[in-house]
């Protein structure tokens, strides 16, 4: 018994500890003295202007900006698209902005938009890092799809990676960033669940394992953003969420 009233009263010091610690990780993650990369624009017109016509506008953060890539064709959305561009002329705007959380989507990218074939929606991963309440991510998530299922004939949702795989971050610091991520991934389960109008890229199950094993190859300068591999990887988990969507368009 008195080993259990020590154990429990070590909890509290255990748990400022722990929170000191990650606090301390947190300073260092972001003041280490990495290269900084602003963002790219992927938006673009493909494809002869003879073929099918295809919209898709894209919305999000720096998952779709590629900070560290040389050239906008290198980010993972332009990669998936060009497969698609020799029998179709499509017209990309990306509306991202590095840093987005789901509720400047909401409130600063869709406005920008009115109608579209293809609403993508990349983001989640922000909150997760930020550590904002899965409930309040859940609300402006249901109100993204509320906004864009009646402006889209088809959306697709990309679920959250490995946060706990990017070089950046110390442990334990990593292991948080990756039970945060995984929460949000599943609430973006749950919402691309509520129509069969939206595809979910399951960016998770498809990518994690190769972030894990090959993260010393797959990220830029900045050890956070993925390098022109890392956004290959994610082309190829999105293309086939990108060719259900085009199915649901031309039905």
């Amino acid at each position: 018994m008195p080993r259990t009233h020590s154990l429990i009263r070590a909890v509290p010091k255990v748990a400022a500890l722990t929170a000191a610690t990650l606090a301390a990780q947190v300073v260092y993650t972001v003041q280490r003295d990495l290269p900084t990369f602003g963002g790219l624009d992927a938006s673009a017109v493909l494809g002869p202007a003879t073929a099918p016509a295809l919209r898709i506008a894209a919305f999000g953060d720096s998952t779709l900006t590629g900070p560290g890539l040389e050239r906008p064709e290198q980010i993972w959305i332009r990669q998936a698209i060009d497969r698609l561009a020799d029998r179709h002329h499509i017209t990309l705007e990306s509306l991202a902005v590095g840093g987005s959380r789901a509720q400047d989507v909401l409130n600063d990218q869709l406005p920008k938009v009115t109608e579209t074939d293809i609403a993508v929606v990349v983001v989640g991963s922000n909150d997760a890092l930020h550590g904002i309440p899965t409930s309040i991510v859940r609300q402006n998530l249901v109100s993204i799809v509320d906004y864009l299922l009646p402006r889209s004939k088809a959306m697709i949702m990309a679920g959250v990676g490995d946060l706990g795989s990017i070089p950046r971050m110390p442990a334990p610091l990593h292991s948080v960033a990756r039970l945060r991520g995984n929460r949000i991934d599943a609430v973006i389960k749950e919402i691309a669940a509520i129509s069969d109008r939206i595809e979910r890229v399951p960016m998770w199950e498809l990518t994690a394992s190769r972030f894990q094993q090959e993260r010393e190859g797959i990220f830029a300068g900045d050890l956070f953003h993925p390098n022109e591999h890392g956004h290959r990887i994610w082309a190829d988990a999105f293309y086939p969420s990108l060719i259900r969507a085009l199915a649901i368009v031309e039905r």
